[in-house]
């Protein structure tokens, strides 16, 4: 998500100039949030108001986003350059991480190795 701006128009990807979350007339861009539902921790996506939210990484699109970013594509066969195609915001560290069942998974190892 974030790089539909470049497929309306209002985004150069060369310059970035105009690239803004939500785009111009937009009334709604959904945003990823976590949730509490059911006792652990699930990311789901739509908008802040979702029931049982516990995190809206600021709860507009234009703060859980973060700004318009350039990566490098290759251009040619021998050339690269940068293009402003999505924004990024990076997270310090996962805010709803998978919890993994270490003695589940051995048991089902070994019922696969008899």
């Amino acid at each position: 998500m974030g790089d539909i701006e470049a497929i309306n128009g209002t985004c150069d990807p060369i310059t970035g100039a105009g690239c803004v979350l939500p785009a111009p007339g937009m009334q709604f861009y959904p945003i990823y949030t976590t949730s509490s539902a059911g006792g652990g921790c699930s990311w789901q996506l739509g908008g802040a108001l979702i029931p049982d939210t516990t995190d809206t990484f600021g709860g507009t699109s234009t703060t859980a986003y973060g700004p318009v970013t350039s990566f490098i594509f290759q251009t040619g066969p021998t050339s690269a350059g940068p293009f402003f195609v999505d924004f990024h915001r990076g997270l310090n560290s996962n805010p709803c991480p998978a919890s993994v069942d270490l003695e589940g998974l051995a048991n089902v190892a070994v019922k696969h190795d008899r």
